[in-house]
């Protein structure tokens, strides 16, 4: 029987002809994707153009903003600034920014702590694509847990602390303990440290050492050299070496008169503080400050039922006829019997004082006398002499501050003596603050450590919750600081500021020997309270530079 045989040559062609339409199909698909995706990469370069114009807007206003600083004038003069358009380089894209003043920022108020809001708005062909509005603040000298502008003479011992930025303008003196070996622990009872130095360190004059610091004995490139840890430093500086380095000297400014002013006119003033003023205390409105004219005995913070309470006695004046400022944070008490100024008679019943309030007590004719104003002040207390004696607990936000100015015949040389404890009274003592609502400033030439406060070596330290300000610059002059009654005399005492610490002029607090404390207050740690300076006390000095504290782009569709 004959075999039939099976023809199969079409089916190959059959399945030629269903791949070359799939293949069609897939490819019209790909074409039909190419618009969209060249679409997407569009609106992406769109976007990226867009947020860049904006960007360099907010770049822009800044840098107007920091020009007119450093120029001496006020950035605004009018209650806003709108740049003319400019063209960004290589076009087509424009940007154009607008600089508005917070309420307490001139010209609508005087704050030194200046806030302004940007919006800077990026255009193409006269159509705004995207805005940006951008709040900075001035920075502060806050910002530093240590800063020294001239003559470190004494050492930093590195069993010492300093949790923040720090700068020095001259050369960094490390102290480091007779025998360190820089693995061992040694600082903690459980046997664990915390680096030194917890922030970035810079000083602006190096020492001829690899490193730019001088030590005065067992430095850490050392130690390498002779086959110790591969990188010691971060043993005592949290960053390593990264964070140590050169930066350019920085000036401090050479008057405070701004506080001057703030206290006497309050947050708007042109022109200087009358020649003459009252004696004693004089707050002139609810929105000025605390004027304080003549130095002062004692100054003692205390807060009572809520309410904050600064104490000022002057004039020899026995602690029973020393005057009080009040400020009314819940309610206060005016008793039966006393006077009220601006009334003749005493009153016949007790009278209740609201919150938001401030009263002033003073002794008048053998009996005290109330003044009520409206208003809780801008918080500066101003004096324009010396504080003989300071210590308490602070309640509100508030800067203390003694007339200071080097452009004056004679100089204006404010001191501040520190005799107990500053303290809040939202922090228990040792402990890091939270917030900044009772956060403190002291400024003045001088701030000094009596002899009268005791040393009781690290055990019981000596705790100054407050950004402390001492000492000005004038040309290539650099005078004030902190300074330490007695320092060459036994025992040794500890002191611990909880803020920042910034001073023109270095001065001998106290002795060491064998890189251990010997005398003086020759023991110190510098806590930075971050939160406080951000959010600095009113009329606390202030830098050139401003930060952005917040940051919202609006896209336009349109």
């Amino acid at each position: 029987m004959r075999a039939i045989r099976k023809d199969n040559r079409g089916s190959g062609l059959i399945l030629a002809f269903f791949f070359l339409i799939l293949l069609s199909m897939m490819a019209v698909a790909y074409m039909n994707l190419i618009p969209s995706e060249l679409t997407s990469a569009k609106k992406t370069q769109f976007d990226i153009q867009a947020g860049y114009a904006a960007d360099a807007g907010v770049v822009s206003a800044i840098a107007y903003l920091e020009e007119k600083l450093i120029g001496g004038a006020e950035p605004l003069t009018t209650s806003s600034y709108t740049s003319p358009e400019i063209l960004m380089s290589g076009g087509p894209w424009t940007y154009q920014f607008t600089i508005s003043p917070d309420a307490e920022t001139p010209p609508v108020g005087s704050s030194t702590n200046r806030i302004y809001k940007i919006t800077s708005k990026a255009n193409l062909n006269n159509h705004t694509r995207r805005t940006v509005d951008a709040w900075v603040a001035q920075d502060t000298w806050g910002k530093y847990a240590f800063f020294m502008e001239k003559g470190f003479g004494g050492w930093m011992g590195i069993r010492d602390k300093v949790t923040g930025p720090m700068h020095s303008n001259e050369k960094l003196k490390i102290s480091v303990p007779s025998g360190l070996n820089y693995d061992t622990a040694f600082d903690n009872p459980d046997g664990s440290r915390n680096p030194t130095f917890m922030g970035e360190t810079t000083f602006s004059q190096a020492h001829s050492s690899p490193d730019g610091v001088e030590y005065d004995r067992n430095p850490p490139y050392q130690w390498i050299a002779n086959g110790g840890l591969e990188n010691p430093y971060n043993n005592f500086i949290n960053g390593g070496k990264d964070d140590l380095h050169q930066e350019d000297l920085k000036k401090m400014p050479t008057n405070q008169n701004d506080l001057g002013k703030a206290a006497w006119y309050g947050n708007t003033y042109s022109g200087n503080v009358p020649a003459t003023v009252p004696a004693k205390v004089t707050m002139n409105s609810g929105t000025s400050g605390v004027f304080i004219k003549g130095n002062v005995d004692e100054m003692l913070l205390s807060v009572v039922a809520d309410n904050s309470i600064v104490q000022v006695r002057q004039g020899g004046a026995p602690a029973l006829q020393a005057e009080q400022i009040i400020t009314v944070n819940s309610s206060y008490l005016i008793p039966t019997g006393a006077k009220i100024k601006g009334q003749t008679l005493p009153i016949t019943a007790p009278v209740t004082v609201s919150a938001d309030s401030t009263v002033i007590r003073r002794w008048v004719g053998g009996s005290y006398e109330f003044e009520v104003v409206s208003g809780r002040g801008n918080g500066v207390v101003y004096v324009d002499g010396n504080i003989d004696s300071l210590r308490g607990v602070n309640k509100g936000k508030r800067t203390i501050g003694t007339a200071v100015d080097l452009t004056t015949t004679p100089q204006k040389k404010g001191r501040i003596e520190i005799t107990g404890d500053i303290t809040r009274a939202d922090t228990a003592v040792g402990d890091e603050p939270v917030g900044s609502a009772d956060g403190l400033g002291l400024v003045g030439y001088d701030i000094a450590i009596s002899d009268t406060v005791p040393r009781l070596g690290a055990t019981d330290p000596l705790d100054i919750y407050a950004l402390v300000f001492a000492g000005m610059s004038n040309s290539s002059i650099s005078k004030g600081g902190l300074v330490v009654e007695d320092p060459g005399s036994g025992p040794w005492g500890k002191f611990i500021i909880h803020g920042s610490f910034i001073q023109a002029e270095d001065t001998v607090w106290g002795y060491i020997s064998g890189g251990l404390p010997s005398k003086g207050w020759s023991s110190y740690d510098f806590l930075f309270d971050k939160e406080l300076a951000r959010n600095p006390p009113p009329f606390f000095p202030t830098l050139n530079k401003f930060l952005i504290r917040s940051y919202q782009e609006h896209i336009t569709t349109t």
